[in-house]
């Protein structure tokens, strides 16, 4: 909460436009702090050329399904040139 609450979004999201390499976000469908159709609105908007993947569940994919999470993080670390 206190990164979240600290974070400069603004410069972030400005910052975060110089990423060359292809970006994938994974979206709870059912989270209940941020919710998915403001969520891809701004993704859509800031990152126009990533990948948005919704999973069946709220925040936290990593706690939730540990072993998906890691086999998403291998699978589009694969993907990327070497």
């Amino acid at each position: 909460m206190g990164f979240m609450a600290g974070a400069d979004l603004p410069a972030l999201l400005s910052d975060s436009r110089a990423l060359k390499l292809p970006l994938t976000f994974v979206i709870g469908e059912h989270d209940e702090w941020v919710p998915e159709r403001p969520l891809r609105q701004v993704i859509e908007q800031s990152f126009p050329a990533a990948e948005v993947l919704a999973w069946p569940g709220g925040r936290l994919l990593h706690d939730a399904a540990p072993q998906a999470a890691a086999a998403l993080v291998l699978e589009r670390l694969a993907r990327c040139p070497a």
